[in-house]
């Protein structure tokens, strides 16, 4: 799961997507995702979803301070 301010991007085990529009939507019942007017931000959340995976996957060494 991934939340900004304004909308929660959920992807699952099977690939199912899942994109809520909080403001207009605050009970997240309308799956945006299929929606053209928000491509650009499901793109955006695919994106950082992403980013947010592989540096799970890949965290940084630690540097120690001493």
């Amino acid at each position: 799961t991934l939340r900004t301010g304004r909308f929660r991007y959920l992807i699952h085990d099977d690939g199912r997507e899942q994109f809520y529009d909080l403001e207009s939507d605050p009970a997240q019942y309308d799956n945006v995702v299929a929606n053209p007017n928000y491509a650009n931000e499901l793109a955006w959340h695919r994106h950082m979803m992403l980013q947010r995976l592989l540096q799970i996957e890949r965290p940084r060494q630690r540097i120690w301070p001493y």
